[in-house]
């Protein structure tokens, strides 16, 4: 108790709680239970998907306390932080915790994300630490490291600061947080917190080229794509993304930029009009609907994915010809929408297809 109580006030802050030593439960300058939670939750899930223990890298660690809770969980877990003084109250409490999987490393963040390679870690963290990369170094420097970092873990969270905080930083942030993950296949904003430093609450997103995380499920993905045919134009940029999985189709559509209000109205009449049942019996022409829901940030609507051909594209290959027969069948559909009160106003070939059959 000495060791640690001497280690914790020689810190210049006590940022989090300490492990194991609930005497200094009230002193941290930041909550970290709900953070903690958070992440707790998504680790179980990824355990879960790799039935193993996963490897995770806390960059910015403080005093170590989410580091901890995941070892509980079986976990690999190395701490980094450039702070001397965190780095010795971690490596105290990792001492008189030998059962729990933890390392920690005084070091710059910047300089772990260039030494890592694919593969080393499962999960990356970094909790309220970029801003201060982006005031000295830049945020178009950030962004780099972390395109960088996202070919190198599966996922990748991220608490942001924001510019609207009133601090010194601000300045140097981008002016949407989430412009410096955006080149993910896939993000989106999991919870806000509050801090000690204003009134401002900061996003917590979640990042990945491998994972969707949608309505509390972790699905991997085949692939990803901006998209969603051949025909594309970009209209929406990377405002929607399209998700193709071994059985299901999912797309998500992002509430930013010009197009943020257009997205949330369609999605969320899509959602409606699924859930409503009223397409269940146009099964032979439309997809099972698998799930949907509105966030603060997106919007995505999951359905079955069906073989077959855009005619579109079967178009371009020029072995196809539009038969009377398909016009009829694609009628005999407008006409049974049209029964049940809907009404489909975008029939192109590209948004029309041909099942194998």
């Amino acid at each position: 108790m000495n060791k640690i109580k001497e280690l914790v006030f020689d810190l210049p802050e006590q940022y989090q709680i300490i492990y194991g030593y609930p005497e200094f439960d009230n002193n941290p300058s930041r909550a970290c239970v709900d953070r903690a939670k958070l992440l707790i939750d998504l680790v179980e899930k990824l355990i879960e998907h790799y039935q193993r223990p996963i490897k995770v890298l806390d960059l910015g660690c403080a005093q170590g306390y989410f580091c901890f809770r995941l070892a509980e969980l079986g976990c690999e877990v190395v701490g980094v932080d450039f702070l001397d003084k965190n780095i010795a109250v971690c490596s105290e409490l990792g001492m008189q915790n030998a059962n729990l999987k933890c390392k920690f490393e005084i070091g710059d963040v910047v300089d772990k994300i260039e030494s890592i390679q694919a593969g080393d870690f499962d999960l990356i963290y970094s909790f309220s630490v970029l801003h201060h990369v982006c005031h000295f170094r830049g945020k178009d420097f950030v962004q780099q490291k972390l395109v960088e970092l996202s070919h190198k873990c599966d996922v990748f969270l991220y608490e942001a600061a924001l510019k609207s905080e009133p601090l010194y930083w601000a300045p140097s942030l981008p002016e949407e947080a989430n412009e410096l993950i955006q080149h993910f296949d896939f993000y989106r904003e999991l919870q806000q917190f509050g801090t000690h430093l204003s009134d401002v609450v900061r996003p917590l997103y979640f990042c990945s080229n491998k994972f969707l995380y949608l309505s509390g499920a972790l699905d991997a993905f085949g692939s990803a794509s901006y998209s969603s045919h051949d025909q594309y134009d970009v209209t929406h940029k990377d405002a929607r993304r399209y998700y193709y999985m071994s059985n299901k189709f999912v797309k998500v559509y992002y509430f930013k930029g010009q197009h943020a209000q257009e997205n949330f109205k369609q999605i969320q009449n899509e959602i409606e009009i699924y859930s409503s049942g009223k397409l269940n019996k146009l099964s032979n022409y439309i997809p099972g609907f698998l799930g949907g829901e509105l966030f603060n940030d997106l919007g995505y609507v999951a359905i079955q994915k069906i073989s077959g051909e855009i005619i579109s594209k079967l178009q371009s290959s020029g072995n196809f010809i539009l038969k009377g027969d398909l016009i009829h069948d694609l009628m005999r559909f407008l006409a049974a929408l049209e029964e049940i009160n809907l009404y489909y106003n975008d029939l192109r070939t590209w948004n029309v297809m041909l099942d194998n059959d």
